[in-house]
């Protein structure tokens, strides 16, 4: 017999004389988890919704106070560097030249390729001051944590629903065994009683 139809038997709701009370109010829980599971999508989606809305307003944000510009290698880049003592490659880095949005010159250390000879350019992003600063957000980014929050709202919502249903299933264990073992007292004492012959 497949699976479906033994959880189908076994859980279903009908009135069948085996089924004890506990029986249906797992199957009712079960249910009830169900359908609060699936009711929960809606506020996570909601939350992933308000996350990307906040992403998309922070995109605009750092776009405009941001700046691309190119930096000019004044020296070259050393072919090789050694890694750092975690076995992970060191960034190599040389000395440019750029210019801040007020049309100063700035000289500083850049991150390069290996082998970057003098001469050649490399991307930064500054903020309105002509700081070096992280490129801004990307709309990859902002859908990525907007999803992920959604799914991680749900989940967590999940998991608790999974829990509680864990905890109520013992509840009613604890209730089965006590009936099952009154009921083996009640038949004990059945069966020691003398039968008239």
């Amino acid at each position: 017999m497949n699976r479906p139809l033994r959880w189908w038997r076994r859980y279903r709701l009908d009135g069948n004389p085996l089924r004890r009370r506990w029986d249906r109010l797992e199957t009712a829980a079960l249910l009830a988890m169900a359908a609060l599971v699936l009711l929960a999508a809606w506020p996570a989606a909601a939350l992933g919704g308000a996350a990307y809305a906040s992403g998309v307003r922070a995109e605009r944000e750092e776009r405009a106070g941001r700046v691309r510009t190119a930096a000019t290698l004044i020296e070259d880049a050393p072919a090789f560097t050694p890694g750092t003592p975690d076995g992970l490659p060191a960034q190599i880095t040389a000395r440019a030249r750029w210019y801040t949005p007020d049309g100063r010159a700035v000289i500083g250390s850049v991150t390069v390729p290996p082998r970057a000879t003098a001469g050649s350019e490399v991307s930064l992003w500054l903020d309105r001051e002509g700081k070096r600063t992280a490129p801004p957000r990307t709309r990859a980014e902002t859908e990525f944590k907007a999803a992920a929050t959604g799914a991680v709202c749900w989940m967590a919502a999940a998991t608790g629903l999974v829990a509680a249903l864990c905890l109520f299933r013992r509840r009613l264990d604890r209730r089965r065994y006590a009936d099952w073992d009154a009921a083996w007292i009640r038949a004990c004492d059945r069966w020691r009683r003398p039968r008239p012959i």
